[in-house]
């Protein structure tokens, strides 16, 4: 993880945007809590981006809501935060309400897929290079 770590702060430092969409799995981790709070954490303050899902956030820290995610999140210095719930359809973040809808897992595919695409043709338009 060192080695992991060491090549995110690099490519940040360099000005790449990071991004993390965490998944908490409590086997994978030897239902050791301990361990991957200071894991995720670590790599949440290395973070740009924040894709975290609340249940697994409410499982692994105890949030009470969506809000609380983001209060978390923010205090490791992430500033760009999207926590996606199944419990609710609207969340209210930082005064601003949030409509979602549910999509297929094949939908999702399909817009990462388009995201990835859209980021790297604006990079590679917009300043000449490709990151």
């Amino acid at each position: 993880l060192d080695v992991f770590a060491a090549a995110l702060s690099q490519a940040r430092a360099n000005g790449c945007t990071i991004v993390m969409d965490s998944n908490y799995r409590p086997r994978g981790w030897g239902d050791d809590m301990l361990q991957a709070r200071a894991t995720f954490e670590r790599f949440w303050r290395l973070s740009d981006i924040a894709l975290p899902t609340f249940d697994d956030e409410r499982m692994l820290w105890g949030d009470t809501s969506p809000t609380a995610t983001v209060d978390r999140l923010q205090g490791f210095g992430v500033s760009e935060i999207v926590v996606s719930s199944r419990e609710t359809s609207r969340e209210t973040v930082s005064s601003c309400s949030v409509p979602t809808r549910r999509i297929s897992s094949s939908s999702r595919s399909v817009a990462r897929r388009r995201s990835a695409r859209t980021r790297a043709t604006s990079s590679s338009t917009s300043n000449g290079l490709t990151r």
